[in-house]
């Protein structure tokens, strides 16, 4: 649904996208803090998926979107800081042509 939104014209969606952003990140990295949630990757793996529209809401032309979107990385910097470093890694291997199957068995 947040995708969907994100490509909408009026501002205001966009902002309410990138709040809705902003309240599920930070309600997951406090449950995964206080032990409530038992899987140890859910925030970064809602990193994973949301980072496109992170992406976009950094990117907006709109300064109160800008806004909701850096402080929504704001409680998950560790796990975002994590997640980019994995990103990054991956990415620098495939441009050196090493494959999926090799990247994961370098891990």
């Amino acid at each position: 649904v947040v995708r969907h939104v994100m490509d909408n014209e009026e501002w205001h969606t966009r902002h309410a996208a990138m709040i809705i952003v902003k309240y599920i990140l930070s309600v997951t990295q406090s449950d995964q803090e206080s032990g409530r949630d038992t899987e140890n990757s859910t925030v970064e793996s809602l990193l994973v998926k949301l980072y496109p529209e992170i992406e976009a809401g950094l990117t907006d032309d709109n300064d109160d979107v800008v806004g909701v979107a850096a402080t929504a990385l704001l409680p998950v910097t560790g796990a975002f800081t994590r997640v980019m470093e994995h990103y990054l890694m991956s990415r620098r291997y495939r441009e050196k042509g090493f494959s999926q199957i090799e990247i994961g068995s370098t891990q």
